[in-house]
């Protein structure tokens, strides 16, 4: 008779082995599985460093401020040699530091001065910084022959801060006044009707500018000799002194003459954004109101040497509206159009992208061929 215990002891030894295997399978899984999931995060580990990179470098560099443009406001765009022009803009919430600079032109200088500081020369490309003024008064000095446009601009930097949060980039035009000549200005047609999903109208004016003044003729001092005189007994004929009579020089007036073999160069500058009232008349306001129409102005000028071929400019409006022109007349040298282009009432606030492109052939310098700006929709 066979006895409990032993019958328990055969039913252990058998089960053991059982256990065994299911311990190495169960094992077996488990390194399996390992393996899985260590090939699974080899392959998303790169990505999800690179998205945490991502998300790192964007919060780091991140600068609500960046984009903002600082409102500045002159009481004139035209300085001649030894005229200021006073330029001004509102505080910034942050604390921090403005600075100004401007482009390099040969026969051009600037001098800048502040409530704080007197700056008599002002060096080319160069930042300086002005502090927390929010107005400086420029002026300039020209030996060019011709009317030139100077860029300059006006950052503001948060404390601390290596990257401005704010900027302004203007235009000056500055002029040697001992070359200034009457502008002779020419009307084209006052306006162009467009389609719907476009802008409302764009109008053309062009100036054309009397160039240089010549000196048709100055008298030459004839060659002098000078002999020794010795003088024995002072007298008061002896003293006297001939004062030479000043040279009057002639002027001639000429209207810009393009040279057969000179260069093509149309330069574009943004002049600003306003309104036009019911007469037809652009006032600048720097701002655009909600649901206003508004509108806004930039400047085409041949600042080369020979009359330009037809010209079209293509404009890009805030909403996504577009506006491609007709062929423009020809610009002679030193000729300037300004363009209006009105654009219906933008319906969201904040700032928008506006720009304009002009086409033409054997232009030499395309790179001044547009202009790429932002504008403040208000309520």
């Amino acid at each position: 008779m066979v006895k409990m215990s032993d019958m328990e002891n055969v039913t252990t030894e058998k089960k053991q082995p059982i256990i065994k295997g299911l311990a190495v399978a169960g094992l077996l899984a488990i390194i399996i599985l390992t393996a899985w999931l260590a090939v699974q995060i080899v392959k998303v580990l790169p990505t999800a460093i690179d998205s945490l990179a991502s998300i790192a470098n964007s919060v780091y560099n991140h600068n609500p401020l960046q984009s903002k443009n600082i409102e500045v406001v002159a009481d004139k765009t035209l300085l001649k040699t030894n005229e200021a022009i006073t330029l001004s803009w509102q505080e910034q919430k942050k604390p921090g530091t403005f600075t100004f600079s401007y482009t390099c032109h040969d026969n051009i200088s600037l001098s800048l001065s502040t409530n704080q500081k007197n700056i008599p020369l002002l060096s080319c490309d160069k930042d300086y910084e002005l502090g927390s003024t929010t107005e400086v008064v420029l002026s300039a000095k020209s030996d060019a022959k011709d009317l030139i446009d100077v860029d300059y601009k006006i950052s503001f930097f948060r404390t601390n801060d290596p990257i401005p949060s704010a900027t302004h980039r203007g235009v000056l035009t500055i002029t040697n006044p001992n070359l200034d000549s009457p502008i002779v200005e020419i009307t084209e047609t006052p306006t162009t009707e467009v389609m719907v999903s476009v802008p409302t109208k764009v109008t053309t004016t062009t100036a054309e500018s009397t160039v240089a003044k010549e000196i048709a003729s100055v008298s030459t001092p004839e060659e002098v000799t000078t002999k020794p005189i010795v003088v024995t007994t002072p007298s008061k004929e002896s003293a006297k002194v001939t004062t030479p009579k000043p040279t009057i020089p002639t002027y001639i007036y000429k209207l810009p003459i393009s040279d057969p073999n000179g260069t093509i160069d149309l330069a574009v500058t943004f002049l600003g954004v306003g309104i036009k009232n019911r007469t037809d008349v652009f006032t600048k306001t720097n701002l655009v109101y909600q649901n206003v129409s508004g509108a806004f102005q930039f400047s085409v000028h041949n600042i080369g040497t020979k009359t330009s071929l037809p010209w079209t400019f293509k404009a890009n409006l805030a909403d996504d509206l577009t506006f491609n022109s007709s062929e423009q007349t020809p610009l002679k040298p030193n000729e300037r159009a300004v363009i209006t282009v009105e654009f219906p009432g933008i319906t969201k606030t904040g700032t928008k992208n506006i720009s304009a492109d002009i086409t033409t052939k054997t232009d030499k310098n395309i790179n001044n061929n547009q202009f790429r700006t932002t504008i403040t929709v208000i309520k």
